[in-house]
């Protein structure tokens, strides 16, 4: 399964987890058969895109503010990717946030 969290860098408490989703590696591998071929690994192209409707994990002198946004991705139980911090922002967008990922080839359907 592939983790994919997003943490607030300036929060009282360091690192705040402020969202969270969770990708079945078969929902991953579905429609891959055939791309670049790895022998028993497929590369597949991760593009971390944008978040939205974060919690707000920052305090400010007027009371809640808002975030200082990150993800880290985890495959297999380690962190396989950490994009760059956005300052101030609950709905934040990367534009320049991809990267491979080698992952075991989806088995064939029987009879093929």
């Amino acid at each position: 399964k592939m983790i994919i969290e997003v943490w607030n860098e300036n929060a009282p408490a360091p690192d705040t987890l402020i969202g969270r989703s969770q990708i079945d590696a078969s929902d991953v591998l579905k429609g891959l058969l055939g791309k670049e071929d790895l022998g028993p690994m497929i590369k597949v192209q991760v593009d971390i895109l944008s978040a939205s409707g974060l919690a707000k994990a920052d305090f400010s002198l007027s009371g809640k503010g808002a975030s200082d946004p990150f993800v880290e991705v985890e495959w297999n139980g380690r962190v396989v990717h950490k994009t760059k911090v956005i300052n101030d922002c609950l709905d934040p967008v990367w534009t320049d946030e991809s990267f491979p990922l080698r992952m075991p080839e989806a088995p064939k359907p029987a009879g093929d």
